[in-house]
This record gives structure tokens, C-alpha cells and sequence, in this order.
């Protein structure tokens, strides 16, 4: 699958140039959240030559709606 490629990859080049950064596996989980979106949204597989100028405009957005809801569900019973 393609996102485990990019990932991967993504993973192994910030190991390489930021070694000592601790944030390597939160930008790694940002990545498999917006690909997992990508692909909902678009409902194609996420390659980097797809991702549009309005994908990166929206995909914040969705984030803003969905911290929005989280702070609004209600208890569970």
C-alpha cells in the first residue's frame, strides 16, 4: 500500500536529519491521519501527484470541525 510507503519513508528521512527531535512520531501519526482523510474525501488512493491546492485548504477544516465536535459530545451513559 502506497500510504505505508510514504510513511515509511517519511519516518526514515526524520530519523536521518532530526534524530534528537521528539515530535518524529506525532508528525508521522499527522501524516496517516491526513492520507486516511485524503482517502475518504476523494475516494482514490492517496499518492502525493493527487493531493490538490484545495485538499491542503480543506483538510484543516475538517480538523477545526472535528476538535469543534469533541469538545461538544456528550458524556457517555
Amino acid at each position: 500500500m502506497m500510504e505505508n510507503f510514504l510513511v515509511k519513508e517519511f519516518g526514515n528521512y526524520l530519523l536521518e536529519k532530526r534524530q534528537s527531535c521528539p515530535d518524529w512520531k506525532g508528525y508521522i501519526s499527522d501524516l496517516r491521519c491526513f492520507v486516511r482523510w485524503f482517502e475518504q474525501t476523494n475516494g482514490e488512493a492517496f499518492t502525493l501527484q493527487a493531493v490538490t491546492p484545495t485538499d491542503v485548504r480543506e483538510y484543516p477544516q475538517f480538523l477545526l470541525v472535528v476538535e469543534t465536535h469533541k469538545g461538544n459530545r456528550l458524556p457517555a451513559t
